[in-house]
C-alpha cells in the first residue's frame, strides 16, 4: 500500500463518513466487509477454539488474563474489544503459542476473517460515533496555529503545561482537559504573545535565559552559530522593541569552583567567547582561567538592537582543528558533566553553560517586524480612516484564527475592544487588544464542530466543510488551515471527493506536512525518548544530545520520505536507504560526509536496513545502561505489530 495514497484514501474514507449526508444507517459495500478466506459456521469456530484454545483461556486459568467466555461467536461484535485483540493475535501467529498444538494456518486465517466480517457487519448498521464537539489544541497545534496566524515563533513549554496523553498520543480530545488554571495560562499566554507580535515601545526589561545541556557537544561547530567557531549555542530571541540589551554567559565549573580550562596547555590557553547577533560580532570575551566563579563576569555592555525576531549566537572562536590532548586523555567528543570534572574523558576546554538576554534599556519605538507586516495589513494615514482599517485587520485576523467566517456580532465585540483600546492608546493599542481577544477566545482554542438543529440522538449528520476544513489542516499540518482550503470550504464543495483529494494531495506536498513525522510517527514510534533520556555518561562518554538529535530527526526522514515519495509503507522495515548528516555519518562509519545538512545515502550494511536497524530505534530500545532485547521485542510487539504482551505474571512469595 502506497502511504501518501492510504493517508488521502483514509481522509477521503473518514470525511464521507462524517459527511454522510442520511439519517439512515450506513451502508458499506460488500468488498469492504468480506475477506479472501472462507467464512466459518459458528459450529466450526467453536470446535476450533474447543480444540486449542479454551484449555488455556478458561475462567479457571484465564491465561493472559483472557477467557473465550466473553466472546459469543454467534454475535462477536458484542464483544468487539476483545475479539479484535483475538483477531490481532491470530493474524501475528502468536496464538496458539510455540510448542503448543495448532490447528493448520488456513484454519486460522479463517478463523480471523470471519470474526472480522461479523464485526464489520454489525458496525455498518449502527449509527456513527462523532467525535468530541471540544477539541483542544495542544502544544504543538497552538505553536503552529499561532504562528501562522501572526509569523511569530514562541516558546510554548515556557506558557502552557504539558498535554496528557491517551494511547501514546496527546492530540486526542479526550485527555485535552481544560482546568480554570491553564484557562488563565492561555490568557496570560494571548497578552505575552500579542504585545511581542505588535511591539511595545514601552516595554520593561526582562531577562530571558537560554541554557547548553550538560550532554550538548560543544568540541565542534554547532548548527547556526558563525563558521570558525566551536561549541555554544544558537537562537532565535524575539525582541519586544528597539532599545539597548545585554548579554551575559556563564561557563561551566569543576567541583571545586574552578573554571573549566584553567588547567589548559599553552596550545589551547587564551580561549574566546564571541557573541553575534544576526551573524555579525557584537562582543568578544577573552576567558581568563585564573578567575573563579565569583570573579567571572562575561557580561557585555549594552548593545542597541532593533525589535523582531534576532538570531543571537555565543560560541567560542575555534583556536584548534581535530582532536586535542589536554592534561587527562585524547578527548574529540563532549563535556560529559561537570560533576565528574577531575575524571578521565574529560576535556578541560572552556564550556558554555547559559545565555542571558536582558532588555530593553531606553526602548526608543518599534521597528518593522515581520509579526507587524503580518498583523498591519493596512495603515492608516489620519484619524478618518483608522476605523474602516482596523475593521480589514481585525475581521481577516479574527476569520484566520476562528477558521470560519465572521458575522457581525463577532465584529461587534471586537470593534468594542478596539475602540477601548484606541481611546486609551493608539490605533496600535486598540488593535492589539482586540486581537488578545481573539487569541484568548475558546474559537480559537478549540475546534468547536457544531450539531445542525433537530439532530436526533445517535443520528448520523454532516459536518460542514469549513469543520471539515480544520480536522484536515491539524491532521496533516497540526495547524490550522491556509486561506486556499479555507476558501475552498467556503464555496462548499469540500466534501465533493475529487476536490478533497486535490487538497489533500496539496497539503501533503507543502513543506507543513512534516508535522506527520515530527508529531505523528515522532509519537507512534516514540521518538521523542531519544532527546529525554540520555544514555550513562560513565559507560557511554562518546554519546552527545546531539547525537540523539541527529538520531530522531534521520528516522523522521525516513518517514517523511516515504510520505511524499508515496512509497510502499513496508519501506519503513525494508528501505535500503537513509538520510544523515556528519553526526551520524562519523557515527555509522561512512566516510567523505561533512556539515550539518541531512543527505539521502544507500545503506550498504545489511543490519542498517529499514527502521529496525537504525540507530535511534536501538537506542529508544535499550536502557541507559545497557541493551534489553525484551524491551525491543515488547516495542515491536506494541507499536508496529499492535499486538502488546500479556502482563508479565506476578512473583510468589513464599
Amino acid at each position: 500500500m502506497k502511504i501518501a495514497s492510504l493517508f488521502v484514501g483514509g481522509v477521503l474514507m473518514v470525511s464521507a463518513f462524517a459527511l454522510a449526508q442520511s439519517p439512515a444507517p450506513r451502508t458499506v459495500p460488500q468488498q469492504a466487509i468480506s475477506s479472501s478466506a472462507s467464512t466459518m459456521s459458528v459450529a466450526s469456530q467453536q470446535e476450533l477454539v474447543n480444540q486449542y484454545c479454551v484449555s488455556c483461556h478458561n475462567e479457571k486459568l484465564k491465561s493472559g488474563g483472557f477467557s473465550w467466555t466473553v466472546v459469543d461467536l454467534t454475535h462477536p461484535d458484542r464483544s468487539a474489544e476483545q475479539a479484535e485483540k483475538i483477531i490481532r493475535k491470530l493474524r501475528s501467529g502468536m496464538m496458539p503459542p510455540a510448542g503448543a498444538r495448532r490447528p493448520d494456518a488456513t484454519s486460522l486465517k479463517n478463523l480471523a476473517s470471519t470474526l472480522e466480517t461479523e464485526i464489520d457487519r454489525a458496525a455498518a448498521k449502527q449509527a456513527a460515533v462523532s467525535a468530541p464537539n471540544l477539541h483542544r489544541l495542544n502544544r504543538t497545534e497552538y505553536h503552529n496555529s499561532i504562528h501562522d496566524l501572526l509569523d511569530l515563533d514562541v516558546d510554548v513549554t515556557e506558557l502552557l503545561p504539558p498535554d496528557a496523553k491517551t494511547g501514546g498520543f496527546d492530540n486526542m480530545a479526550e485527555a485535552l482537559t481544560v482546568t480554570p488554571t491553564l484557562m488563565q495560562a492561555y490568557i496570560r499566554s494571548a497578552e505575552k504573545i500579542t504585545r511581542l507580535a505588535v511591539g511595545d515601545a514601552q516595554a520593561s526589561p526582562t531577562m530571558v535565559s537560554y541554557r547548553v545541556p550538560k550532554v550538548a557537544n560543544q568540541m565542534g561547530h554547532v548548527e547556526g552559530t558563525p563558521f570558525g567557531t566551536r561549541g555554544g549555542l544558537a537562537v532565535t530571541h524575539n525582541f519586544p522593541a528597539d532599545g539597548n540589551y545585554t548579554f551575559k554567559t556563564d561557563l561551566y565549573y569543576s567541583v571545586t569552583g574552578e573554571l573549566v580550562g584553567s588547567a589548559l596547555p599553552d596550545p589551547l590557553k587564551d580561549q574566546e567567547l564571541e557573541i553575534s547577533v544576526d551573524g555579525r560580532r557584537a562582543a568578544v570575551f577573552k576567558i581568563d582561567p585564573a578567575v573563579g566563579e565569583a570573579e567571572a563576569n562575561l557580561t557585555t555592555e549594552p548593545i542597541a538592537i532593533k525589535a523582531g525576531p534576532h538570531r543571537i549566537a555565543a560560541a567560542f572562536i575555534s583556536k584548534f582543528d581535530g582532536s586535542i590532548e589536554d592534561q587527562y586523555t585524547l578527548v574529540d567528543h563532549t563535556l560529559v558533566t561537570v560533576i565528574t570534572a577531575n575524571n578521565p574523558r574529560m576535556t578541560l576546554l572552556p564550556h558554555l553553560q547559559s545565555v542571558f538576554i536582558t532588555g530593553p534599556l531606553n526602548p526608543s519605538g518599534v521597528s518593522e517586524t515581520p509579526s507587524r507586516n503580518k498583523i498591519f495589513t493596512c495603515r492608516p494615514s489620519k484619524p478618518s480612516e483608522e476605523d474602516a482599517c482596523a475593521t480589514a485587520i481585525i475581521s481577516r485576523l479574527a476569520g484566520n484564527a476562528f477558521r470560519r467566517p465572521i458575522n457581525a456580532e463577532d465584529m461587534e465585540g471586537l470593534m468594542g475592544l478596539y475602540k477601548e483600546g484606541r481611546q486609551a492608546g493608539n490605533f496600535e493599542t486598540g488593535v492589539r487588544l482586540a486581537l488578545q481577544d481573539i487569541v484568548a477566545s475558546p474559537e480559537f482554542i478549540f475546534r468547536l464542530e457544531t450539531l445542525p438543529g433537530n439532530t436526533a440522538p445517535g443520528q448520523i449528520y454532516p459536518i460542514s466543510d469549513v469543520e471539515l476544513a480544520s480536522r484536515l489542516s491539524y491532521f496533516l499540518w497540526s495547524s490550522a488551515p491556509d486561506e486556499q482550503l479555507l476558501a475552498q470550504a467556503q464555496k462548499g464543495d469540500l466534501k465533493v471527493p475529487a476536490v478533497l483529494e486535490r487538497q489533500v494531495r496539496r497539503m501533503l506536498a507543502d513543506p507543513r506536512s512534516y508535522a506527520l513525522a515530527s508529531n505523528f510517527a515522532g509519537q507512534w514510534l516514540r521518538l521523542r525518548g531519544l532527546t529525554e533520556i540520555d544514555p550513562d555518561g560513565a559507560i557511554f562518554p562518546s554519546y552527545t544530545q546531539n547525537l540523539g538529535i541527529s538520531m530522531k530527526r534521520e528516522l523522521e526522514l525516513l518517514f517523511d520520505s516515504i510520505v511524499r515519495e508515496d512509497r510502499n509503507i513496508l519501506e519503513l522495515l525494508t528501505a535500503d536507504y537513509t538520510f544523515v548528516d556528519q553526526i551520524m555519518a562519523n557515527f555509522y562509519g561512512m566516510p567523505n560526509i561533512s556539515g550539518s545538512d541531512f543527505r539521502r545515502v544507500k545503506v550498504t550494511d545489511p543490519t542498517r536496513i529499514g527502521l529496525l536497524g537504525k540507530a535511534g530505534f536501538l537506542r529508544m530500545t535499550s536502557l541507559a545502561n545497557r541493551t534489553t532485547p525484551v524491551g525491543r521485542g515488547k516495542y515491536i510487539l506494541e507499536v508496529l505489530i499492535g499486538t502488546p504482551p500479556p502482563t508479565p505474571p506476578r512473583m510468589c512469595r513464599r
